[in-house]
């Protein structure tokens, strides 16, 4: 995911904001109000393919959700503003079922 250009595909854009929280969490500690959000995102990225997200526009949107509060808490953005109404992590999951 980290060498494949996006392309517009939000599932590669989620991937890699993924990523660099994973790595920050690992350097810096708790997500804090951000953990649901990377709970999803987990979720999100097991059950969903690139093609699934590229073929429905829903999922599309859920990812770009995702990857924009993943993104804010990447750049250092204040955890008193995550205020996702969380992609519930069990609508993801049965989504797609």
């Amino acid at each position: 995911a980290m060498w494949t250009p996006p392309a517009g595909n939000m599932y590669f854009q989620l991937a890699r904001q993924y990523i660099a929280a994973k790595l920050n969490q690992e350097a810096f500690g708790s997500l804090g109000s951000y953990q649901a959000t990377f709970d999803a995102a987990t979720l999100f990225l097991s059950t969903y393919s690139q093609e699934d997200v590229a073929a429905d526009s829903g999922l599309n949107s859920q990812a770009q959700q995702l990857a924009s509060i993943l993104d804010e808490y990447n750049n250092g953005g204040d955890s008193e503003a995550c205020t996702l109404d969380p992609v519930s992590v069990s609508q993801i999951a049965l989504t797609n079922n």
